[in-house]
């Protein structure tokens, strides 16, 4: 997996975890066969039922013509207008009945590496990390990425919902994973052969909080955690009713010593 979190937050460090042939009636040249029928496998991904989870889009991508809901800076739009054509899922996940996670899940159309790399958060979350899926995609990876739950940037999401804490805390990014392997099976008729996590900030607490309290789902995990939970920590008591403080995620010593 190449290392690619860098942010000011941290320095990253490694956590070891048919087409038919086209008839003599209308011959039709065999790229546009296999790009109708890529287009058609993606498309049919929006028929696929899971628990708990609402696929709302599931459209194939041309090569170079992503282009995001926000104005990107120039370097994230250098990344988009390099990227292969890929197929976007976006879909809504809720475990619970207070939960909307969304999440988007990006596979290449051709070139797949068999890998599948989850991209973490920033900050407090609340958007999906489209430059990171964007790089992820160009090296051959399958790339997933959620907003924690909710919208926005601050922790007001939290106040009273104590649901919302818990999926931006670990389960969103636990959620998502589970979900993007089994789009991923069902895209390319197997799974990937292996799965990685990378982030930094948020995404390094992420990584860290499935490594901790959660089976992890991945094979290797490239986190730095540093990100500014005391908020959260906050909102986590005061939906309690306490008054004391804890860690969110709490790393034992040896959890570092499969570094």
């Amino acid at each position: 997996m190449p290392s690619r979190c860098l942010t000011a937050f941290g320095v990253a460090f490694a956590l070891a975890f048919l087409i038919s042939p086209a008839d003599h009636r209308s011959p039709v040249p065999a790229l546009v066969q296999t790009l109708s029928a890529q287009a058609d496998r993606c498309a049919d991904l929006r028929q696929t039922r899971l628990p708990g989870v609402t696929i709302t889009a599931s459209d194939r991508v041309a090569a170079g013509a992503f282009t995001p809901p926000t104005p990107a800076p120039a370097a994230a739009a250098a990344r988009y207008a390099a990227l292969p054509e890929f197929c976007r899922v976006q879909a809504t996940l809720a475990p619970s009945s207070d939960s909307e996670i969304r999440i988007e899940v990006w596979l290449p159309a051709s070139n797949w590496n068999g890998r599948f790399e989850a991209v973490g958060g920033r900050a407090l979350g609340g958007i999906i990390v489209y430059p990171a899926m964007a790089e992820a995609v160009a090296a051959g990876y399958v790339s997933a990425s959620t907003d924690t739950g909710h919208v926005g940037a601050g922790g007001a999401f939290g106040l009273g919902h104590p649901e919302k804490v818990v999926d931006h805390g670990h389960r969103a990014i636990h959620e998502m994973t589970v979900t993007a392997k089994q789009l991923v099976s069902a895209f390319y008729a197997r799974p990937a052969d292996r799965a990685y996590f990378n982030g930094c900030s948020l995404g390094g607490r992420q990584g860290l909080a499935e490594a901790a309290g959660l089976k992890p789902l991945v094979l290797a995990m490239n986190a730095a955690p540093v990100t500014p939970i005391g908020t959260l920590r906050t909102i986590a008591n005061h939906n309690d009713g306490a008054t004391a403080t804890a860690p969110i995620v709490t790393a034992s010593p040896r959890m570092f010593s499969t570094m």
